[in-house]
């Protein structure tokens, strides 16, 4: 069995090793093992600090009231921990031995800190929408009205009430600075233990004392009972417990003894990293046996014996018993016999009975136990560490040994390079065949989002009001015909020019936005299918030879116009360049008649057009003639068009000009929607662009990109013979074909090796 400090050379011939290993560690790790080196590298940092502490840990254990502090007090030789009636202990105490003078130091936690800790209770009952700053009692009792027994009495409830309720009093105290006290410990001390207000909000609490004589190379820990309703400091004495080299376990027998679930559940089932439990490294004591004194030594022992005995028979219940780790002992009359505090009756009659306090006996097991089992255990831990460092070594010499020749690494790197792109090409392929099903089974809604468009942006920028045409007002006198006209047609003109640039930007954008989301979604998830750092040099790179793939197949305003123009200008020029008139040779009247074979067309594309009635009869000729027709003359007289024009009223001021314009403008919103979106049948060049663009990846995979000069532009092939070093990284490093490298690894594989010698 090794000493500490033999452990600690062991562990120390690996750390020079690790950090040659971690300079070069992600080029050369897979992912698996780069995690498997950084846990192994924290192991070895854990174990160069704590053996290179010459001290063992100690933590003192127990339900409340079972007389820890006053253990504790008896191993620091002094009185500074509280006792009390009631819960005296609320956060750890770390005691250290000290060649200085006494003092004790208060760290707090801060107000993060804490808040953090509160979530965290809060989470525990899934106590939601709730946070430090809001929480009250009554959402509180509110949340629990229809919750479970198990959670209205669980330790998170109570510490969640506690700290509400005395949440001004804990501020006082979070985010204190460190508190040194040298002078009156005891009292001083105190508050910072047993106050809860106050105690909740420390961190830690260290005791350097110089009065460790016997025990300097001891810390102790002086834990809060485990059966306390606070979680917070169960946790804290929780991680103490796991860490400490023993477990001193207090057991009260002065009167009822026996152990809940709760409590061998807890000691069973808490184990550290290398699943130690706390069973395996325990001291029982058997404290406050002075309680059961008789008149005669003979009668006390029998006394006794009849408490311990029920305590070994529930240590052997949960599997917990060793009899040369139990211990009876008297705490308060080893600190009375040692004058560290106040004669009682208790260390009188002890002394009358001719019966020991049993504490030495307990000290002197516990080094014994640091001595053997503690350094045992400690042996067989460091081992298993020191185990997996090595084997990770050898695998490591066995996987990076660059002494391979060049033309076997050439080969290798063809090899490799071959299967990397074969992979990452059958994903691709993958994708592609994907999106391809997915434009094939979507409805893209092309046509209701442009008519939103047109009901939110188009119409309502073009629609008359007071402003827009304020410098025309000026112009006009009520009642001035010639001047209406001439209003009229300055203001068609105007919207016109802007009615057919707006539109076609406006059905451009909806169309070339929907592209862009799945080029978008395609380009994102190609780009996936590598291992490349978001953000990165090598991850524009890859962007870019997607958009050189896909960027010839793009439909641009400029592609769309053609089709919209082919339906859209004629009836513009009809319903808004030219303003309504009763004349039969009026200009909206002319173009009518001129356009009249293409504005017909579109009747094919009216699902409400009656094929049965004249096309004069159609509602979309209707409303290009005029905004006014009589339905009754229609049924009088087929001539439709004269009659809608010999009853048309011409505009002849202002308000009238407007009214008719806007009419007109609402007039073209309904054919647009109705007639226009369905003439131009945008969804099916929107889906053979969309398919282009996607096939595209694919034909450069599988046979390559013809270009002017009849060479093949292999975008992704080129891509990845130019960067395969980066893009797989790990399998290109096993090459070792880097030089650099290579001497690493080589110096590395060296220091293996003589470390072995």
């Amino acid at each position: 069995m090794k000493s500490k400090i033999e452990l600690l050379k062991e562990v120390e011939k690996f750390v020079p090793i690790f950090k040659e290993i971690n300079g070069i560690s992600k080029d050369v790790l897979s992912q698996e093992d780069l995690k498997n080196f950084i846990v192994l590298n924290q192991i070895s940092q854990k174990w160069l600090r704590k053996l290179s502490n010459p001290k063992f840990e100690v933590a003192i254990i127990g339900t409340e009231k079972a007389g820890k502090s006053t253990f504790a007090n008896g191993l620091l030789k002094n009185n500074y921990l509280p006792e009390a009636i009631g819960r005296c202990t609320f956060t750890t105490t770390v005691i250290e031995s000290s060649q200085n003078k006494n003092q004790a130091i208060v760290k707090f936690f801060t107000t993060d800190e804490f808040i953090g800790k509160f979530e965290s209770l809060c989470e525990e009952i899934e106590f939601k929408n709730f946070n430090y700053d809001n929480a009250t009692l009554d959402k509180i009792e509110e949340f629990l009205k229809d919750k479970s027994s198990a959670i209205q009495t669980s330790n998170a409830v109570d510490d969640i009430k506690a700290i509400v309720e005395s949440k001004n009093l804990l501020q006082e105290h979070l985010g204190r600075d460190i508190e040194v006290i040298t002078e009156n410990i005891k009292e001083n001390i105190r508050p910072y233990i047993v106050t809860e207000e106050i105690a909740r909000t420390v961190k830690s609490i260290t005791i350097e004392s110089n009065e460790l004589k016997d025990m300097q190379d001891l810390i102790i820990y002086d834990v809060p009972g485990f059966d306390s309703p606070t979680n917070l400091h169960l946790e804290q004495a929780k991680k103490y417990m796991i860490e400490a080299d023993v477990v001193v376990m207090l057991t009260s027998i002065a009167d009822r003894v026996s152990f809940v679930k709760a409590q061998t559940d807890f000691l069973n089932e808490t184990k550290d990293e290398y699943g130690t439990s706390l069973a395996d490294k325990m001291i029982v004591v058997a404290s406050k046996f002075d309680k059961h004194l008789e008149n005669s030594k003979t009668e006390s022992e029998v006394s006794i014996g009849k408490y311990i005995q029920i305590l070994v028979d529930e240590l052997n219940k949960y599997h917990l018993f060793k009899e040369k780790n139990l211990f009876r002992c008297s705490s308060l009359g080893y600190l009375e016999n040692n004058e560290i505090i106040p004669r009682t009756k208790i260390s009188k009659h002890l002394n009358e009975l001719g019966i020991s306090d049993d504490f030495e006996k307990v000290e002197k097991r516990i080094i014994g136990f640091f001595e053997n089992e503690a350094l045992e255990i400690l042996n067989d831990v460091v081992r298993k560490d020191i185990n997996s460092i090595e084997k990770f070594l050898f695998e490591f010499k066995q996987n990076h040994n660059p002494s391979k020749n060049e033309e076997k690494i050439d080969n290798e790197l063809y090899d490799s390079k071959s299967l990397y792109k074969n992979k990452k090409f059958d994903e691709i392929l993958d994708l592609v065949d994907k999106y391809l099903s997915k434009i094939d089974d979507t409805d893209f809604n092309i046509d209701s989002s442009i008519k939103e468009q047109i009901e939110q942006n188009w119409i309502n920028e073009l629609i008359l009001d007071e402003d827009k045409t304020k410098s025309f007002i000026k112009k006009i006198n009520d009642g001035g015909i010639e001047q209406a006209d001439e209003l009229n047609i300055k203001i068609r003109k105007n919207i016109y020019n802007k009615s057919l640039s707006s539109i076609n930007k406006l059905v451009t954008k909806v169309i070339i936005n929907k592209d862009t989301t799945i080029i978008s979604e395609l380009t994102h998830e190609i780009k996936n299918t590598f291992s490349i750092d978001k953000g990165s040099e090598l991850s524009n790179k890859l962007e870019e030879v997607i958009k050189s793939i896909i960027i010839n197949h793009v439909y641009t305003e400029k592609s769309y116009r053609p089709l919209m123009m082919r339906f859209l200008e004629d009836v513009f020029e009809v319903l808004l360049r030219n303003k309504v008139t009763n004349n039969p040779s009026g200009e909206r009247i002319k173009r009518f008649d001129k356009y009249y074979s293409t504005i017909s067309s579109l009747l094919n594309f009216d699902l409400n057009y009656d094929r049965d009635e004249s096309p004069y009869c159609s509602e979309l000729f209707q409303r290009l003639i005029s905004t006014r027709y009589n339905e009754n003359l229609v049924n009088e007289n087929g001539n439709i068009k004269n009659i809608l024009i010999q009853n048309t009223k011409v505009a002849s001021n202002y308000e009238e000009v407007k009214n008719e314009i806007n009419q007109d403008l609402e007039n073209l919103k309904l054919i647009f929607n109705n007639i226009l979106l369905n003439a131009m049948m945008l969804e099916k060049p929107f889906l053979d662009s969309l398919k282009k663009q996607v096939s595209s990846v694919k034909v450069d995979i599988t046979d390559g990109t013809e270009c002017k000069d009849n060479k093949k532009l292999d975008f992704f092939d080129k891509f990845i013979e130019l960067n395969y070093k980066e893009l797989d990284r790990e399998n290109y490093n096993k090459l070792s074909g880097n030089p650099e490298l290579n001497k690493k690894l080589s110096n590395i594989i060296s220091s293996i090796d003589s470390m072995n010698q």
